[in-house]
This record gives C-alpha cells, sequence and structure tokens, in this order.
C-alpha cells in the first residue's frame, strides 16, 4: 500500500473518532441536563411541601443506582474505564443534582465522610456492593425533615411573638 492510501485510511479512522466523541460529549450534555431539569423539579415538590414523594422518588432512583452497581461490578463490566462509568452516568448526575444543599454538601464533616464513603470506599472490591447512595439519599432526608420540624416550631413561636418582637426580627434581617 502506498503512502496516499495509507494516509487516506488514516485520516478516516481519525475522524470517525472524532465524531465519536463528539457524539459521546453531546450525549454527556443531554444527559446531565435532564437530571439537573429532574432535581430541579423534584426539589421544588419539596419546596411545596411534599418531600415524601421527592424523596420516595429519589430513594426509588439511588436503589436502582447501588442495584446497578452491583450488577455491572459483578459482570466485571464496572471495571472497564469509560463503559463501565456509562449506565449509572443519568443516577449519578440526578442524585449528585437533588442532593445540592441538603446539608449534604453544607457542613465540612458530611462533606468529609461523602468524600471518604463515595471515592475511596466505594472503590474497594468488597465495599463497593454497599449501597451509598440509598444511604445518602436517606440522610438527606433525614436532615430536611429534621429541618422542616425546626422550621415549623419557629413559625409557631412566632404567632405567639409580640409587636416589639416581630420588629426585632425585622431589623435583624435588614
Amino acid at each position: 500500500m502506498d503512502y496516499a492510501a495509507n494516509k487516506k485510511e488514516f485520516g478516516w479512522a481519525a475522524e470517525l473518532q472524532r465524531q465519536r466523541v463528539r457524539e459521546l460529549r453531546f450525549a454527556h450534555g443531554e444527559v446531565v441536563q435532564l437530571a439537573q431539569s429532574l432535581a430541579a423539579r423534584l426539589n421544588q415538590l419539596i419546596e411545596d411541601g411534599h418531600d415524601v414523594v421527592a424523596f420516595g422518588a429519589m430513594l426509588c432512583f439511588a436503589i436502582l443506582k447501588d442495584f446497578l452497581d452491583i450488577l455491572l461490578a459483578f459482570f466485571l463490566i464496572g471495571s472497564i474505564p469509560i463503559i463501565g462509568a456509562i449506565p449509572g452516568m443519568f443516577l449519578s448526575a440526578l442524585i449528585f443534582y437533588f442532593l445540592w444543599g441538603k446539608g449534604y454538601f453544607l457542613r465540612g464533616r458530611i462533606r468529609a465522610w461523602r468524600w471518604v464513603l463515595g471515592f475511596f470506599i466505594d472503590s474497594l472490591p468488597v465495599f463497593n456492593a454497599l449501597p451509598i447512595n440509598t444511604l445518602m439519599v436517606l440522610y438527606a432526608w433525614h436532615i430536611v425533615r429534621k429541618r422542616g420540624g425546626k422550621a415549623r416550631k419557629a413559625l409557631e413561636s412566632l404567632k405567639n411573638a409580640t409587636h416589639e418582637e416581630l420588629r426585632e426580627i425585622d431589623r435583624e434581617f435588614e
């Protein structure tokens, strides 16, 4: 084979590879946008007072993600660098965007535990079968319900506050 034919063949292969990478990037962007949109809708449900519905749905997604991780690890697909990450990409992005700002990322201690659990322990062969995503969603649900209880108590105390106490609260927020 001469040099020109070789160059043409390699040029075609390189273009095909570039096209595949472009399509993968596009798909990744679409997956992330879809996950952000769904997480925003679930967060809106929480703001509207339907935390049981939102966390119930997210708990199902987290269980599915943990089951998928176990299944991929069992069939050794999870150890293939790119192919092992693709099936859980949407679920991982959805869980990440949903948990953002729910006490999960707000405190330093929780961030440290997430890092330890998510990046270190979840990478170990035996421990990657633990339902870490499910535990994180349950913990976030606990935090949200705890904050909601405190807010309800504070609201009840406002009903009994005097006019002067309410003015003092207003001054604090100015």
